[in-house]
């Protein structure tokens, strides 16, 4: 019986001690169930919201299109814009439907007639009236309110008598455009005002002010010395603005998230007949920095 007894204990304790093994070894390969890793690319903080500043450049300003082809390929999604003089006009199209084909649409209706021209027996090219663009941008913005945007929309406007811009949002796209793009070479003021071209560091501050965005900023007069403007910048004052501009947009590459710079130089501000070139010149050119935005 003893025998029995001990043999019975035997058994038990082999038992155990074997259960006990295979635990241990179940813990060093597992153990406690643990939260799974979450990848590092996961981890980062989410994606800051994307504002972006076309700037200014007269007809340059087409190559603000070939960005936005790169910007709606790579899914690159603004949710605030602001325009500068030209940069203005394309803006403004774009943050109402945030589609690039609606912008190449509204934009080929831009006609030589809406525009300053030299004239048959001028070499010259006189600053215009802005009223000259109203059937444009009428065609353009039937009706339409600035506020009407899919995404809020800013340009900034100013007049000899204050020293700082005015930020035009809402109201009627015909008569408040005018405002934002009326700018030497191409027009004269409309009713005192006109573009804030130089509103580069104001733009940037406004945004910072707004949101903690990701800021970018389309530069489409990168390194451009305006010699193939000479027919249309021909003042020396010009010249000199013209130059401070690029100066300013250069400097501001700094104080943004992102910087794209597209040098059109080989345009003048004013050939409508180069429009795609230049779009092909946004694109082209665009397309490196817009992929590392989207990483």
């Amino acid at each position: 019986m003893a025998i029995k007894n001990l043999s019975y204990t035997f058994v038990k304790a082999s038992f155990l001690i074997l259960l006990s093994i295979a635990c241990a070894q179940t813990q060093k390969r597992g153990g406690e169930p643990k939260e799974q890793e979450v990848p590092a690319a996961t981890k980062t903080e989410e994606q800051k919201p994307v504002a972006i500043i076309f700037g200014p450049g007269g007809l340059k300003s087409f190559a603000h299109i070939g960005v936005i082809r790169n910007l709606q390929r790579e899914e690159v999604v603004p949710e605030r814009l602001v325009g500068l003089e030209w940069g203005a006009m394309m803006a403004a199209i774009y943050a109402r439907k945030l589609k690039v084909h609606d912008v190449e649409w509204q934009m080929s209706k831009l006609k030589d007639e809406h525009l300053p021209s030299s004239g048959f027996f001028k070499n010259k090219i006189d600053l215009e009236n802005p009223n000259r663009i109203n059937l444009f941008i009428e065609r353009v913005f039937p009706a339409y309110d600035l506020a009407q945007s899919t995404v809020p929309f800013s340009c900034p406007t100013t007049n000899f008598r204050q020293e700082n811009p005015s930020w035009l949002q809402s109201g009627p796209a015909y008569k408040d455009l005018k405002k934002c793009i009326a700018y030497p070479p191409l027009f004269y003021s409309y009713n005192s005002w006109h573009a804030d071209a130089l509103a580069i560091d104001a733009a940037i501050t406004k945004l910072r002010q707004e949101k903690d965005y990701h800021i970018i900023l389309v530069n489409v007069i990168a390194g451009d010395n305006f010699q193939s403007s000479a027919k249309v910048i021909d003042q020396e004052a010009e010249k000199i603005l013209w130059k401070e501009i690029a100066t300013r947009m250069e400097k501001a590459a700094s104080k943004v998230d992102s910087y794209i710079s597209i040098n059109t130089s080989e345009v003048s501000i004013l050939d409508l007949s180069k429009t795609k070139r230049l779009i092909q010149l946004g694109e082209e050119q665009s397309a490196s920095a817009i992929l590392n935005i989207k990483r």
